[in-house]
């Protein structure tokens, strides 16, 4: 299979790379606006195409790498070229229907990763349109395999894993921030703090699932008196899992808001 891919921004980049390493397809064409861009998909090398319409034709797959703002004015350009190939689309907030509308004939794939595909860490979430074959989603599936877990869902379900996963890094790196700066208030390096620190929440994320459960992890290191609980009892005070929640939901509502369905 041959794949084009439109857009090589830090989502498009890093899926390139990982596909090309991992030998995932036959061929990889990238096209980008930017001329630095096409540059550095050169160098690494990538087959690069002069436009937009170039990538559609030399690919078998067309990956959507683009703001989904540009999702319009690509489809002008590409759209009465994708009838019978497979379009899959990494755009936030971009429904199967309105693609299937802008790309007439298309087979459309929805996956939504997160910027974890950059140390092939990711999880993402696959659907199909009214056209996707059941070798469509098997095919993506193994695609983003290379960067990560893959599961396939309905699609009314994309926009809260859009919330969740999309822009859960975000704030799980805002986490990792506050707790390794409490690291350094109480004398650890910043560099030693911020590596404990990541390392305890790759390792809780392991338990967790080993687990099946947060709170048997909470009670296992909250000790009767102990230290543990008087922090999770200040956590608690100042509502720490509602304004996740809420940070989560705005997030949400925004995504399901990006583009009208």
């Amino acid at each position: 299979m041959r794949l084009s891919i439109i857009g090589f921004g830090k989502m498009g980049g890093a899926l390139a790379k990982s596909f090309l390493r991992k030998k995932v397809v036959e061929s990889i064409t990238v096209f980008d606006i930017v001329d630095e861009k096409m540059s550095v998909a050169g160098k690494l090398g990538l087959d690069t195409a002069a436009s937009e319409l170039d990538a559609v034709k030399a690919g078998d797959a067309i990956l959507l790498a683009v703001k989904p703002g540009d999702i319009e004015s690509l489809a002008k350009k590409i759209g009465g070229h994708v009838k019978n190939k497979l379009v899959i689309s990494i755009l936030a907030g971009v429904s199967t229907s309105i693609l299937e509308k802008l790309l007439p004939g298309a087979r459309v794939v929805r996956v939504m990763p997160n910027i974890n595909v950059a140390v092939e860490a990711a999880i993402s979430a696959v659907c199909g349109g009214k056209l996707a074959s059941e070798e469509d989603i098997n095919f993506t599936k193994k695609l983003f395999s290379a960067v990560g877990e893959v599961v396939v869902v309905e699609e009314a379900l994309m926009d809260a894993i859009t919330a969740l996963s999309g822009c859960g890094p975000a704030f799980i790196a805002m986490i990792i921030d506050g707790l390794s700066l409490a690291g350094v208030r109480m004398g650890l390096p910043k560099k030693l703090a911020l590596r404990i620190t990541c390392k305890v929440v790759a390792g809780t994320a392991e338990h967790v699932k080993l687990l099946e459960s947060t709170e048997k992890l909470v009670e296992k290191v909250s000790t009767p008196a102990g230290a543990t609980i008087e922090g999770v009892q200040l956590l608690e005070s100042k509502g720490i899992r509602g304004i996740l929640m809420e940070a989560v939901w705005n997030s949400y509502v925004k995504s399901s808001k990006l583009l009208r369905r």
